[in-house]
């Protein structure tokens, strides 16, 4: 069954129950599940989380109320058919393009002033099919631990899986590494296959794969409790596990070949200023990759719009939350 107005709304209300959220305004935009924190006369901070199929309550829970504290306005919302938000009727509304009209739309709504999207993972990419449609509509993007070059992460996430499976010598983890990825390339639409891919890549070399920081901060432990502890007091577990009758990471793998997708040309064209703030245990990239994206991000703007911050996997707002919002509020104030 798809996602009711009953459903949306029940988490909006056990959402405002968690102490991250005191502050927040949840809503409704054109079936999106939408959350707000600060003075909406700020400067605006829309974060676009990744995926596909993930949702914004990590961010939403562990840092969207701290940068609101300093002085901004945090927007956080789910994309279409993902977590909180209604599905829509078939699978041919995943795409890029309808991402991009829900962003105008929640900008427009809002009445949103001098946005800067905050693009995380997978909503880099969001982030810059949205100033290729609508150029100008914001002039910062801060690219978060995001790809440039798609498949190149999947490049780089073999790579870095392979190194894993062979410091323990589990050669049917390699096995089935090396036949996913030959799967993902021999399929004109590999959906199931980079679904599983990813899956993959969450497991190699023990729980947490590629996406752990042996070197995080402190408080990220206290952070990540934070966040579940709000997760499991909402309805997202029911509503994740729940039937579907579009299945929006489906629709949208075989609707748009975002594998292939790289936007550095977007970068170097755009009117947009982009910055980026990656960890430098992210197991998503080799250091030669994140070394290209400092080169493309710095020869538009400069040093100053890259940061690479030590200790921090793929929620680098989660892993050294300090070192990201000092990292943050400088290229926001340029």
């Amino acid at each position: 069954m798809p996602k009711t107005k009953f459903s949306l709304f029940a988490a909006l209300s056990l959402l405002c129950l968690t102490s991250t959220s005191l502050h927040a305004s949840p809503q409704d935009i054109n079936g999106l599940y939408v959350n707000t924190f600060g003075d909406s006369a700020q400067q605006a901070l829309l974060f676009v989380h990744g995926g596909p199929g993930d949702e914004s309550s990590i961010f939403e829970a562990t840092d969207a109320q701290n940068l609101a504290n300093q002085g901004y306005f945090v927007v956080v919302y789910d994309q279409r058919g993902q977590g909180r938000s209604d599905f829509s009727a078939g699978q041919t509304a995943y795409n890029y393009g309808t991402y991009s009209a829900d962003l105008l739309s929640i900008i427009q709504t809002l009445q949103l002033k001098n946005v800067a999207l905050l693009a995380h993972s997978h909503g880099g990419a969001i982030a810059a099919h949205f100033d290729q449609s609508y150029p100008g509509v914001t002039k910062k993007i801060i690219l978060i631990d995001a790809p440039v070059n798609l498949w190149q992460i999947f490049i780089d996430m073999k790579a870095n899986c392979t190194a894993l499976y062979e410091k323990t010598s589990d050669t049917a983890g390699i096995n089935k590494l090396n036949q996913t990825f030959d799967m993902i390339l021999a399929s004109a639409t590999p959906s199931q296959e980079v679904e599983t891919f990813f899956g993959i890549s969450t497991q190699c070399g023990g729980p947490g794969g590629l996406y752990t920081a042996p070197h995080a901060a402190s408080s990220a432990k206290g952070l990540y409790t934070t966040w579940m502890a709000a997760y499991q007091s909402s309805v997202l577990p029911a509503l994740l596990a729940a039937p579907q009758e579009a299945d929006p990471v489906k629709g949208f793998l075989e609707r748009e070949q975002y594998i292939h997708f790289d936007f550095s040309q977007t970068i170097q064209s755009s009117s947009s200023q982009y910055y980026g703030i990656y960890g430098d245990e992210d197991g998503l990239f080799t250091p030669n990759t994140l070394a290209s994206i400092e080169k493309l991000l710095g020869a538009k703007h400069g040093a100053t719009s890259f940061e690479l911050i030590h200790g921090a996997s793929h929620n680098v707002f989660v892993d050294q939350q300090e070192a990201f919002n000092r990292a943050l509020l400088k290229m926001l104030k340029e």
